[in-house]
């Protein structure tokens, strides 16, 4: 169960990628690429250490935006939960 791909949170994740680029003053495929959202689909990173590990995922934004994204996938997950 754990690493099948999460459509829903997959589309959030491309929708939200369009806000962080915007307020973080980048380019969309500077936040993550379509890939790189699909892998986070999967891991599901809770913590900034899972998010480091997600293949393809810049280093150099952890620090600009890992909490913030972290926060988004932890609520995105809580929420399902309770479905």
């Amino acid at each position: 169960k754990s690493f099948e791909p999460d459509q829903e949170l997959l589309n959030l994740l491309l929708e939200e990628r369009t806000k962080i680029a915007a307020f973080n003053k980048m380019s969309e495929t500077d936040v993550y690429d379509d890939k790189v959202a699909g892998y986070l689909s999967k891991m599901k990173p809770r913590n900034k250490e899972t998010l480091a590990k997600v293949y393809g995922f810049k280093k150099e934004n952890i620090e600009i935006f890992g909490d913030y994204l972290i926060r988004f996938i932890t609520k995105h997950l809580d929420n399902q939960d309770k479905k």
